[in-house]
């Protein structure tokens, strides 16, 4: 996957799409291999909204960093 540099600049074309698809691809993998739901009630938008501030605060890191970040956040929020 890519950097958080290039997830902050991903336009809205056919790249960004596939970004935004890995990531879905990437938290539905996870949460089926770990056998915790965490994805129930949070969209999309919410998913790409929190990478965004993921990627700004750690511009060094990459995508996958803060999709994993995500997922042990919203396991921990639902109490998972």
């Amino acid at each position: 996957m890519s950097s958080c540099g290039g997830w902050l600049t991903r336009g809205t074309g056919e790249l960004a799409q596939m970004r935004q698809a890995w990531v879905i691809g990437y938290l539905s993998g996870r949460a089926a291999a770990t056998d915790k739901d965490f994805l129930t009630g949070t969209d999309d938008a919410t998913i790409f909204l929190w990478l965004d501030n993921f990627c700004r605060a750690n511009p060094n890191k990459d995508v996958e960093d803060g999709a994993a970040a995500l997922a042990a956040e919203l396991i921990w929020q639902k109490g998972l």
